[in-house]
């Protein structure tokens, strides 16, 4: 498993087997919790669990979790996320590319087509 990163999207199941998805926004060690930003719950779905949670449809702005209480975690690949740098103290969201708005010319038919 991939070591997770600020900033991250990842995926995690509790022990209650209710699978949330968002953001990674703070690793607290000392008191052994994870908190996720911009939290979607998808609830127990097909899982096995004591009681059935079903997903909701509510998007919370964030989530601290006991790190005891995580069954299964999941770091989704971020190719928006800068390198592993130790130099890097913070980095913001890249900013949007801007398409391009060069089109080709229309050089109209195939030399050689007549109408």
């Amino acid at each position: 498993m991939s070591v997770p990163r600020l900033g991250q999207k990842l995926s995690l199941i509790s022990k209650s087997s209710i699978k949330y998805e968002g953001t990674l926004a703070d690793i607290n060690a000392a008191a052994n919790t994870l908190t996720l930003s911009s939290v979607t719950m998808y609830g127990t779905e097909e899982r096995p669990a004591a009681t059935f949670v079903p997903k909701s449809d509510q998007l919370f702005e964030f989530i601290v979790f006991r790190g005891n209480d995580i069954k299964d975690l999941t770091v989704y690949p971020d190719s928006n996320m800068p390198p592993a740098d130790p130099a890097i103290v913070t980095a913001g969201p890249p900013r949007p590319q801007h398409q391009s708005g060069h089109h080709a010319p229309n050089r109209g038919p195939p030399m050689g087509h007549h109408n």
